[in-house]
């Protein structure tokens, strides 16, 4: 099983690593490509690893709730 201390450090890398992917998305691209690219690299591999999170303190849900949002103000234009 996985200890919670190393979760925490697996998820803040996993999180700096979709911030980085999705500021390297270049926002030139057609709305349709853009969305398509931000769902396929960031939000896929969310929802992928999404049964491993079960259980886990909330402190440590929220680094990736937060790339989720921003994936999804990226999508819809907000800000």
């Amino acid at each position: 099983m996985v200890t919670p201390i190393r979760m925490s450090s697996e998820l803040s890398a996993a999180s700096a690593r979709y911030d980085i992917i999705l500021r390297s998305i270049p926002r030139q691209v057609p709305t349709a490509v853009f969305q398509s690219l931000v769902v396929a690299l960031v939000l896929s591999r969310l929802d992928y690893c999404n049964n491993v999170l079960v259980g886990l303190p909330a402190n440590l849900i929220r680094r990736l709730h937060s790339v989720q949002n921003t994936a999804a103000r990226l999508i819809f234009g907000i800000r």
